[in-house]
């Protein structure tokens, strides 16, 4: 088994020590696909062919919203709200029997160290561990083409670091898979991702000059605003395939397997993360019998790194896309990681399935566009009730 898995954890090195290097000033900016609309630059331009671009952004930014609010609404304040719940538990026990009290005492202890240890995961037990980045990073517990495999190969890089570093490299990992790195992330994220964004777009500009396709290097100039208005709500990409030929020939990956791409998502303002293994979260009755499902939010550095291998004993391909996480995405992931550390929702057995109950009040979803938040205000129809567009 040791001999088996070695393939991932090699691999899992080699992804973790790129992630660093991705998220350090030190590399450039390469080239992503711009999500925004071509610009017709001719006699035919009207002003819709600027807006659309920014509507598609705004719209994109509403989705993500609702997907949050679906997210929050299924545990309001689930983190806070279950260490509350816990509390008054603990303080009605002391109350009808003194006696309690040594016990009650040390299970508040037990709480907040299991709360403030999930939080990082830098000094967490293993079983900690394997409860947090359920909710933190995506797996696959299918054979063949594994489509989200973060946690696979996250699970093996510990146990075959250099035995001299392994003490001092693992915390460092851990973190990397923690919720606070995702909250740390998300808060610089939505002023990176603009830069990011623009520089994608210079480089498509160059691309078209050099291939003498002027039409497009000016289409993609006007396009610059629009895709740097969309990746601050919505995030942008990375690409690190230049750092392939680097890592590839470093002698970590064992011989046939192969790392055929690479990137980073920053994520913007409404980045929802969730591409976790918690999600979908099932809602329970009181009987336990499933009643709704619902988004779960959250994520990782670990898990905004994006890659793709070939040649792995057995399993074949893994490809694992890189999932953006903005801050509030971000404190959502934070809020459900404590609460399940404090007692709510449960893993069924039968992984990645989580359970949670419904809170009091839930109202089943009927499958509407968005939040009142997010309803509130459209780009699409402002343009339209002042004519300036069709």
């Amino acid at each position: 088994m040791h001999h088996a898995i070695k393939p991932y954890a090699t691999a899992g090195v080699a992804i973790v020590g790129a992630g660093l290097v991705a998220v350090t000033p030190a590399v450039a900016p390469m080239q992503t696909s711009l999500i925004a609309h071509d610009v017709a630059l001719t006699a035919g331009f009207s002003l819709s062919d600027f807006t659309d671009p920014y509507v598609a952004a705004y719209n994109t930014a509403q989705d993500n919203i609702a997907q949050m609010m679906a997210s929050y609404n299924a545990a309001p304040d689930i983190g806070f709200t279950q260490a509350m719940n816990n509390f008054s538990g603990y303080v009605q026990s002391m109350i009808d029997d003194p006696s309690t009290i040594p016990a009650m005492v040390s299970a508040i202890q037990t709480d907040f160290k299991n709360a403030w240890s999930a939080i990082t995961l830098m000094n967490a037990d293993q079983a900690t561990i394997n409860d947090v980045i359920r909710h933190t990073m995506d797996s696959s517990y299918l054979l063949g083409n594994l489509s989200g495999g973060h946690e696979v190969i996250f699970n093996q890089v510990p146990g075959f670091l250099p035995e001299d570093q392994a003490a001092t490299l693992t915390p460092i990992i851990n973190f990397l898979g923690s919720p606070m790195s995702a909250l740390m992330l998300g808060s610089v994220s939505p002023w990176i991702a603009p830069w990011v964004a623009m520089s994608n777009s210079w480089d498509d500009i160059s691309g078209a000059l050099r291939d003498g396709d002027t039409s497009a290097a000016l289409q993609g100039l006007a396009n610059i605003p629009a895709n740097m208005f969309d990746a601050s709500l919505n995030g942008a990409t990375l690409n690190l395939d230049s750092l392939l030929p680097a890592i590839n020939d470093t002698g970590l990956l064992p011989d046939g397997m192969v790392m055929t791409h690479l990137d980073f998502a920053f994520g913007g303002w409404f980045s929802t993360g969730g591409h976790v293994t918690a999600g979908p979260m099932h809602i329970l009755d009181g009987d336990g019998n499933e009643i709704a499902t619902a988004p779960a939010s959250g994520g990782s550095i670990f898990n905004s790194i994006g890659f793709d291998l070939t040649g792995i004993p057995v399993v074949g391909d893994l490809h694992a896309p890189s999932d953006a996480i903005g801050p509030l995405g971000a404190w959502l992931g934070l809020s459900q990681v404590i609460g399940s550390q404090l007692g709510w929702g449960s893993w069924d057995g039968k992984d990645p399935v989580f359970n949670i109950p419904a809170p009091e009040g839930f109202v089943i979803d009927d499958g509407g566009a968005g939040s009142s938040m997010a309803d509130a205000f459209n780009f699409g129809d402002m343009f339209s009730d002042l004519g300036l567009v069709g």
